[in-house]
Parts: structure tokens; sequence; C-alpha cells
């Protein structure tokens, strides 16, 4: 019981970090548009409410899991989870959008997007930790890490999808035919495709690298090493 509640005051912890940091994120693109009168960038606020969607359903999931509901149900959740993860690592691609514009050092806005960008990914990497947690409790650590891994191939081919081919978590209820055809001409193509197989392959090689990495830093901090 004690490490449960300890567990779920750091856990509350966090999440008030990033919920904190989240804020500073907005207030920064708020004086960007005060001092410019120009609304760009506004997109950003959106899309990181979009990263904090996984970690608002993997935090049900695990409510869920500790009052021992059904398997159907965060079932159910952990694939809507799947869907809407990759809008956290997501953000990262919105450099794309960073080019020298009147009035404004270019310099703030790459700290301005690194700076959503960065929240957006931690959150995402906090929701993958529950999820990680859950799969403990289910399977072996070695499934779990499978488990892992995989989710992080198909988030980077989920923003490949959101990136390149404008596809977007809408898409699979209100255009379900359209994205499925290009998801399958994709994967029955690969040679066809190098620019998918390129963006999916370095940007699945960067989540599982910067996800093990937080995920050594917490356990070493965890037993003192």
């Amino acid at each position: 019981m004690v490490d449960k509640a300890i567990k779920k005051e750091e856990g509350y912890s966090v999440t008030k970090m990033l919920g904190f940091t989240s804020l500073l994120c907005i207030l920064l693109l708020a004086g960007r548009i005060y001092f410019t009168t120009r609304f760009a960038f506004t997109f950003l606020v959106w899309n990181l409410f979009l990263a904090w969607v996984p970690l608002f359903i993997s935090k049900r999931i695990i409510i869920l899991d500790n009052q021992g509901k059904s398997g159907v149900i965060t079932g159910s959740l952990f694939f809507v989870w799947l869907l809407f993860f990759p809008n956290a690592p997501y953000i990262i691609t919105d450099l794309f959008h960073l080019r020298p514009v009147a009035d404004v050092p270019l310099w703030f806005d790459l700290i301005l997007i690194i700076s959503f960008a960065w929240n957006a990914l931690m959150i995402g990497f906090v929701s993958l930790l529950e999820i990680q947690r859950f799969l403990n409790r289910k399977f072996s650590e070695q499934l779990s890490w499978s488990v892992i891994i995989s989710v992080l191939i198909l988030c980077g081919f989920g923003v490949y999808l959101g990136r390149y081919e404008r596809w977007n978590t809408w898409d699979i209820l209100f255009n379900t035919d359209s994205l499925f055809t290009s998801v399958f001409s994709t994967i029955l193509n690969p040679v066809s495709h190098p620019r998918t197989i390129g963006v999916t392959a370095m940007f699945s090689s960067f989540l599982i690298v910067s996800y093990v990495t937080l995920f050594v830093l917490i356990k070493s901090k965890k037993y003192g090493k």
C-alpha cells in the first residue's frame, strides 16, 4: 500500500510538472503573438493538447486495471491510446516550419518550437512508461519490451503518415478506406516508398534510443546506481 501511494504521488508530481512546463510553452507563444500581433504557430497549442491525450488514456488504463475492470475495456482503451500516441512525438516535425521572418529572431522561434516538442515528447514518454508498467503486470518483461519497441516503430510510421501523407488520427473514423489503402500500399510495396522506410526507420530509432535512455536513467535513480 505504501509503495502504491508513493508511486501515485510521484505520478501526480510528474503530471503537475508537465502541466507547468506546458503552460510555460503557451505563455511563450502568447508573448510572441502579443509583440508581433500575428497568430503564427498557434497550431502548436492544438498539437500539444493532442500529446496530452495518450497520457490521459494511459492513466485511465492504470486506474481501471487497479480496479480489476474487464480486459476488454482496458484492451479497447489501449487501442485508442495507440492511435493517439504518435501525436506526442509528432511535434518534433513542426521544426519544418522554422524559417526567418520579420520582427522575430530565428533563435526565438527555434526555442519556441523545441519547447513544445520537448514537452510533447516527455508527455508521450511518461504515458509510455505507464503503459509499460501496465504490460509488466500482465506479461513477462521480455514480452513487454517487445510491445514497447513495436509501439515505437509504429509510432515512427505514424509520424510519417501525419507529416508527409497528411493523415491524422480522426481519419481512421472518417476516411477509413482511403487511409488503409494508403497504408497497405506502402506496406505491400516498400521498395517503391524509400522515403517512407527512411523516415520511419530514422524516427523510430530516435524514439527507441531516447526512450531507453530515459528508462535507464529512471532505473538508475531508483536503485541509486
